[in-house]
């Protein structure tokens, strides 16, 4: 019953709702005449007649005012060259839809010249100014009620409140209405093909290509911090024990030679500042012994040299980058992933020969800041340059000696990189 009651007052919203705002060719000139005029103003300083007077109703009446001026008749033939909607389009057209064409959609079509986005504000004050004719709503005949449907007087809802009456003003009637049953000014909107469909496709398109952009550089960046912190990572491990040591040589292609770590004269002042008075005692009492039995052989008069070839037998240093002094900064026995760079062989423990360590590891930490990891020890035509390149080929190894506790470099080796 009450459906049947409220048939007659929706028919009347709808109707009103629908009650378009449109532009007429009257207002469409008006614009049209403003647009050209304040245009003209600024395209051409030497105008200023054109402020005289009231501003030309008629795209006629300018014509008139610019008779005898070439250069305005000029520029005035490139503006009327920009198309303007048909009557059936713009018969539409709602004041936003309106304003936004002369303001956004036509001046964006001018040429260029000094001043257009004060000219363009001028515009939007002028067109803004101009009111767009509101069509009279369309009253529709309300429904025949079936006679037996018709309820009593007191079972009448409140709701029939709604129900305009004659001479009302369709837009307080829209505003009555629930907001799901407005139809607004949007629903007149040009189609597909019209300027305000048309801007926000371009600005769509613009929006994704600055979203693409700015998430292709975000990845870059990450990517870069990755890189960045895993290299921090493996140049600060922290040495664990003996066998974690052991276990990157033991992967690497170079071949690693097993010392007695018990033996540590090339690595004293490395592992410890203080001297190590057991390790002089122990020698000590070797040089007695080696004494000794010299006497027994009845050769007194060899002499004991550190250097000696039955004394020691090669062994293999792994030494870190050296210092702008030429000193390494670490030695150990064995190879220590993320420091060890070069590779010393010595068979006295006094003086050695080293080469870069034939590793790809080592060679991607080295040619990543070649400055810092050797320049100090070797040299080379323009060891600095080093991108891309991925292997360092030693052409000559260079010598070091065990000097105050620490490998010092006495000639650097020859390398060069090869990609």
């Amino acid at each position: 019953m009450l459906m049947k009651r409220l048939i007659p007052s929706l028919a009347i919203i709808l109707a009103g709702s629908f009650a378009a705002r449109a532009a007429t060719p009257q207002q469409m000139e008006q614009a049209r005449s403003a647009a050209y005029s304040l245009c003209l103003r600024y395209m051409n300083n030497g105008s200023g007649y054109l402020d005289e007077g009231k501003t030309p109703s008629t795209t006629a009446e300018l014509e008139h005012r610019i008779k005898d001026h070439k250069k305005e008749e000029n520029n005035l033939s490139r503006l009327k060259a920009i198309p303007i909607p048909p009557e059936s389009e713009y018969a539409s057209w709602d004041k936003g839809t309106f304003d936004r064409f002369w303001t956004v959609t036509f001046m964006d079509k001018t040429p260029s010249f000094d001043g257009k986005s004060e000219c363009r504000g001028k515009i939007a004050r002028k067109v803004s100014a101009i009111k767009v004719t509101v069509a009279e709503p369309v009253k529709a005949e309300p429904a025949p009620a079936p006679e037996e449907a018709a309820p009593a007087p007191e079972e009448q809802p409140k709701d029939e409140e709604v129900k305009p009456e004659e001479g009302t003003n369709a837009d307080a009637v829209v505003a009555a209405a629930p907001a799901n049953e407005i139809v607004t000014d949007s629903v007149i909107t040009s189609g597909p093909e019209g300027p305000a469909n048309t801007e926000r496709q371009s600005n769509d398109s613009g929006n994704t290509v600055s979203i693409i952009v700015l998430a292709i550089l975000v990845l870059v960046v990450v990517g870069l911090v990755a890189y960045a912190l895993n290299v921090m990572r493996k140049n600060k491990e922290p040495q664990e024990s003996p066998r974690r040591r052991r276990e990157p040589a033991q992967r690497s292609s170079t071949p690693v030679s097993i010392v007695d770590e018990s033996d540590e004269s090339a690595f004293a002042s490395y592992a410890s500042p203080e001297p190590d008075d057991n390790r002089d005692a122990e020698i000590a009492a070797l040089r007695a012994e080696v004494e000794r039995l010299r006497k027994q052989t009845g050769r007194n008069d060899a002499r004991y040299t550190p250097g000696s070839a039955r004394q020691r037998q090669p062994r293999v240093i792994y030494l870190a980058r050296a210092n702008s002094q030429g000193m390494f900064t670490r030695a150990d026995a064995t190879y220590n992933m993320g420091n060890s760079i070069f590779k010393l062989v010595t068979t006295d423990g006094v003086s050695g020969t080293y080469q870069v360590i034939e590793d790809p590891a080592v060679f991607e930490l080295a040619l990543m800041m070649p400055t810092d990891y050797l320049e100090n020890a070797c040299t080379g035509r323009n060891l600095q340059l080093s991108q891309g390149a991925s292997v360092i080929i030693n052409e000559a190894a260079g010598t070091a000696v065990f000097d105050q506790g620490r490998w010092r470099v006495t000639r650097k080796a020859q390398i060069r990189y090869s990609r």
